[in-house]
């Protein structure tokens, strides 16, 4: 039986992109101050620029604030709000807050769970505010009422 090889991006790519993700995290360090206070920031900053925090970012991270990686990935990995792993194409939040949970939106997360198509994530928020139109969904950051929702089901896979 043979192995496959796993295939690396070339290294003239590979330096290209870790030297783009370097030169942002110093200019994150540069607005917010080479002193380890500031890494939840500088964290922050990155996230907002790039999607997700890559490992290469966490290592520059590391050099640029004279911290050990495990600090910085420690930090990193406690907070929930930041991402290790790139974004999903397309997010999908369900409302589960009371006014949406009784008009149905447990059943409409069932029915997600299972129809929902690859490139797509599911996630659940306990109120988005629009109760008059629940049950609400999030797609890509936008409130989706009912008839949005008839709309998107073929979009996201969902019969």
């Amino acid at each position: 039986m043979h192995r496959r090889a796993q295939v690396s991006p070339p290294l003239h790519l590979e330096s290209a992109v870790n030297s783009a993700v370097t030169a942002s995290v110093e200019r994150c360090i540069a607005r917010h101050g080479r002193c380890p206070e500031a890494l939840i920031e500088i964290l922050h900053a990155l996230q907002h620029q790039h999607g997700w925090l890559s490992p290469p970012a966490l290592a520059a991270v590391s050099r640029g604030l004279a911290l050990p990686l495990s600090r910085v990935q420690g930090v990193a990995s406690f907070y929930h709000l930041f991402a290790l792993q790139p974004p999903p194409r397309h997010r999908i939040a369900v409302c589960l807050g009371t006014a949406c949970f009784v008009r149905g939106a447990s059943a409409l997360q069932q029915r997600l769970v299972q129809d929902l198509a690859p490139g797509w994530q599911l996630e659940q928020l306990s109120c988005v505010g629009a109760c008059a139109q629940g049950p609400v969904l999030l797609v890509d950051g936008q409130i989706a009422g009912l008839a949005a929702m008839e709309l998107l089901a073929p979009a996201a896979g969902v019969s």
